[in-house]
């Protein structure tokens, strides 16, 4: 991890400077445990398409490509489902506009305790070198990759996904698309 354990707390705290919507968070979060609470195991295509802007706006459009009876049978297999990680988030990418990040981001927003969101900036601050495609088994290992990590800091894993981003916006040069992913330089 290239961030200094020392300095973890200092960029939780500077998350917060990059138009970062805490209480949209919270509120989604929490809509989707009294969701769960009432046996509605599922998401609705309106939070569906709230969390999934949140992650990757440019999305939206594909987002309202799906219907809501989509919605809520892609997202209740993955969130019943209790032994199969594969089988957990990639039936999450028949949704459309729907890949591993967001993916990831779906599984965080209902277990937060579990499951990180992936992004690039994560990866980099993680000193990770990102593949030119995500697969379940990379997935698998940054799961528990941020698992093991926030354990050894005693941090929560949503944490520990802001101190990552922050670091790698603060220190991690810009990006240029390329003709084969993104550069840094």
């Amino acid at each position: 991890m290239r961030i200094p354990p020392e300095k973890i707390k200092d960029y939780i705290r500077s998350y917060r400077a990059y138009n970062y919507d805490e209480k949209l968070e919270n509120r989604l979060k929490d809509h989707i445990q009294k969701r769960f609470a009432q046996g509605k195991v599922y998401l609705s295509k309106g939070i569906f398409r709230q969390i999934a802007g949140w992650k990757t706006p440019r999305q939206r459009k594909n987002y309202e490509r799906n219907s809501s009876s989509i919605v809520s049978e892609v997202t209740g297999i993955s969130f019943e489902t209790r032994r199969n990680e594969r089988l957990r988030i990639e039936i999450l990418t028949l949704l459309e506009g729907v890949n591993y990040p967001v993916a990831s981001t779906l599984l965080h927003f209902a277990f937060p305790d579990h499951y990180p969101i992936l992004d690039f900036r994560a990866i980099w601050s993680l000193g990770i070198e990102r593949p030119m495609s995500y697969s379940f088994d990379f997935w698998w290992s940054f799961v528990k990759t941020m698992r093991k990590e926030s354990a050894r800091l005693g941090i929560s894993i949503r944490d520990l996904d802001k101190a990552l981003w922050a670091f790698s916006k603060e220190n991690q040069r810009h990006r240029k698309q390329g003709s084969q992913g993104y550069t840094f330089s």
